[in-house]
């Protein structure tokens, strides 16, 4: 019995000692956080719920839309020790030419995003289509009664002019390139209006 009864009390201390540390996403965050399970970068002011939903930009015949939906407490694990939890954005987006779908992405499983100050989400964002990996940049923009609408901008820049980025910026290229072809296979540099 008393056996019994210590293994339920080391199972329930070792449960409470598990809890991560919250930090918000909003603040700097240092490498620590990434490391051993123990932190949670969470987004406490709920920035990125201004983001969630379907947007929309349509261009004559050509419609491109995104969807955002937001993910919490993602437990996120790599090579190097990095292991931590976060909140962060899946992205799917469809393209329809003359009211016809003509693609569908498949949802993001990993969720990611940065968000330092409300209107700025900073993501991944996976051209299927190419098969690359762009960076993008999501800056809302609100204006008094009328619908919320949002900038979209991608970029294969790994430097920028930020003086003291806090996010990880990175570019994976898996396609090729033609001369005169597009860089990307969706819209770039457009106005998204909130669906």
């Amino acid at each position: 019995m008393k056996n019994i009864i210590a293994t339920i009390l080391v199972l329930a201390l070792q449960s409470c000692g598990s809890t991560p540390t919250v930090v918000d996403m909003a603040d700097e965050r240092k490498a620590e956080y990434r490391k051993n399970g123990s932190y949670y970068i969470k987004d406490k002011k709920n920035f990125m719920n201004s983001f969630i939903g379907t947007w929309q930009y349509i261009n004559d015949r050509t419609e491109f839309r995104i969807t955002l939906s937001k993910k919490e407490k993602y437990h996120y694990t790599a090579p190097f020790n990095v292991n931590y939890y976060k909140d962060g954005m899946v992205i799917q987006y469809q393209k329809y030419e003359n009211g016809e779908l003509i693609y569908n992405s498949p949802v993001g499983t990993n969720p990611n995003g940065v968000i330092e100050e409300f209107g700025k989400l900073y993501m991944s964002f996976v051209d299927y289509e190419k098969r690359n990996t762009y960076l993008l940049d999501l800056i809302l923009i609100k204006e008094p009664n009328k619908n919320d609408k949002l900038k979209f901008t991608l970029s294969s820049i790994i430097l920028r002019n930020d003086p003291k980025p806090k996010r990880l910026e990175y570019w994976l290229s898996l396609g090729e390139i033609n001369p005169g072809e597009s860089f990307f296979s969706v819209p770039d540099n457009i106005i998204m209006t909130k669906m």
